[in-house]
Order: structure tokens, then sequence, then C-alpha cells
């Protein structure tokens, strides 16, 4: 999706060569409705939507792992917020990185060096991850064959 994205927002006419129909060839400038406040809205619809249907409704033993309670075990969240960070602070933090990040989608999508690099690091990082997957599936298949 990020090669499709990247080839459609500064490539159309190349990218849609084999597709049923032309991409657009000039794109809107961004707007605060659409680009800001839109998505904004959308993750209160989730944080409500997540609240009501964990909280309110499944209700998950101590024992069963939400969002909320693996962050407040980390060390790092507690350093941050105290001992006992509240729920409506982690919705606060949720909200606040959902703001950086259309900023940063804004400014990536409208300026194509930014979005090349932007690209480029999430194939180095992509790549990172999925070679210390192996290795990590490897060094335990590995181990378990030798004790066999």
């Amino acid at each position: 999706p990020v090669l499709l994205m990247f080839g459609i927002r500064w490539f159309p006419e190349e990218a849609s060569k084999f597709w049923h129909t032309a991409f657009p060839q000039t794109f809107l400038p961004w707007n605060l409705k659409w680009n800001v406040l839109a998505p904004l809205a959308f993750v209160a619809a989730h944080a409500i939507f997540y609240t009501v249907l964990v909280y309110g409704i499944l209700k998950p033993e101590e024992h069963i792992i939400t969002s909320f309670r693996y962050l407040k075990a980390k060390k790092s969240t507690k350093a941050i917020f105290g001992p006992n960070p509240s729920f409506i602070s982690f919705l606060m933090v949720q909200f606040g990185v959902v703001l950086v990040m259309t900023g940063v989608t804004i400014l990536t999508y409208t300026y194509f060096y930014l979005h090349l690099l932007q690209v480029l690091v999430l194939v180095v990082v992509v790549t990172w991850n999925g070679a210390n997957f192996y290795v990590d599936v490897f060094r335990i298949s590995l181990s378990k064959n030798k004790k066999s």
C-alpha cells in the first residue's frame, strides 16, 4: 500500500497504466475539515466504541491484557504519568499522537522528497523487523533441534 500510494500520488499516469481507469492528475489542497477533523472524529468514535465494548460490555478479567493495562504496566508510562495513570490521560495521549501523525501525513503527502524519505525509512524498518523475526525464529528452532 505504501508504494502504491506513492506511485498514485507522484506518478499517477504511470501508476494507472494497468488500471481500468486513469488516476487523477491533480489533488486538492489540504483542508482542516477533511484532513484533521474527520480523522479525529473517527478516532473519537473508535475510542468511545472500544471503551464501551471492552470496559462496559465485556469487562475482561484482570489477567487479560487490554491496551490500557499494557501501557499502564510499562515503566516508561509510569515515568511520564506517575504510578497510576488515568484512562482519560491515555485517551488524550492517543488523540495527541493522531494529531501529530496527521501533520506528518499532510507534510509527506505535500512534499515529494519527504514522502520519498518516509517510504525509504519504512522499507528499512520493515526489513530490519522482518530480519530480526527470522533470526529469532531460526534461533529458537535450531536450539530445539539440538536438544532433541
